[in-house]
């Protein structure tokens, strides 16, 4: 994740590595607090799975919990597919997405290029919000893409598309709430004996990001995601002025919203597409607009390392 960082070739969006064991492992203090030191400094979630009878289970507890992360204690012969795929929920639960995210492919069976637009779908009975599913309508139903291709608004309307798929959101998940997710898992995943409250607070909904604001080096508040805000200046060379402007412009990515009474329906003050110009027409700290086959059409932005 340190290499993929320096060079860019990251969503800078958040991060997870998923941690598998089936023995045991010589794990000092030392390593404990340099692998805390590194996730915090790269926003890393780490999910750690002890698998079978045999495995050692207080080294991977302990750095779930110290990092931000689920344990999970697995049985022998366990579907372990399933479990390791379950990191989408602590996303999910995070995200209130307010605008689809768009891929592209080939049907397999016509060989038709289709594009489609996602949205994940929520269950808030609970007071929570946990995720159904993740819901799908190719464009291709509404319009013939090889006829707009050939339109004067084509080139616009991808990097818009583009600029929609590729926005990070920050993960609205508080100490309260993430402990739900691991007593959901099992009493074995539990990090505190503290009981939490029966509702965990969220951020604000009308606490939003500016959306046109560009940083002192060009760029846009969904690129803090992830990253220590307060710490532009040591971390990034940010000029103290530009960092104050990044915490003043920049409170929803840099997770400086107050926290209150979950609500239903924050999508209403989120403008879902923006009217200024595309974002590589604003800055070039942005990749390629282009819309390529990926496999989280959801949108949550997850780097995984293995």
């Amino acid at each position: 994740i340190e290499r993929s960082v320096s060079a860019g070739d990251t969503s800078m969006c958040q991060k997870g590595m998923l941690f598998l064991t089936d023995g045991e492992a010589d794990f000092t203090e030392y390593d404990f607090a340099q692998t805390q030191r590194k996730a915090l400094q790269f926003s890393v979630a780490l999910f750690t799975y002890a698998l079978g009878s045999g495995a050692q289970t207080y080294i991977t507890h302990r750095l779930a919990c110290e990092n931000k992360g689920i344990f999970y204690q697995l049985p022998d012969h366990a579907d372990l597919s399933t479990a390791m795929s379950k990191y989408y929920e602590y996303f999910a639960s995070g995200v209130e997405l307010c605008v689809p995210s768009f891929t592209r492919y080939r049907d397999v069976v016509t060989g038709a290029e289709l594009w489609p637009a996602c949205l994940p779908s929520y269950d808030r009975s609970s007071g929570e919000q946990e995720l159904l599913g993740v819901g799908c309508i190719d464009l291709n139903v509404m319009a013939d893409l090889e006829r707009m291709k050939s339109e004067s608004y084509w080139e616009d309307f991808i990097c818009k598309l583009s600029d929609l798929s590729k926005q990070c959101y920050h993960l609205d998940l508080s100490d309260c709430r993430l402990e739900k997710l691991r007593r959901a898992v099992g009493p074995e995943s539990s990090c505190t004996d503290v009981a939490w409250e029966s509702n965990c607070a969220c951020a604000d909904p009308n606490c939003q990001d500016n959306a046109n604001f560009l940083d002192e080096l060009g760029y846009f508040c969904d690129t803090w995601v992830g990253d220590d805000c307060t710490r532009a200046v040591e971390d990034w060379g940010y000029t103290a002025a530009g960092q104050e402007s990044v915490l003043q412009q920049c409170r929803r990515s840099c997770g400086r919203c107050p926290q209150g009474p979950c609500q239903d329906g924050q999508c209403q003050n989120v403008e879902k597409i923006s009217s200024s110009a595309c974002r590589d027409k604003l800055t070039t700290r942005v990749t390629p607009n282009k819309i390529t086959k990926i496999l989280m059409a959801s949108g949550f932005g997850v780097q995984l390392a293995w």
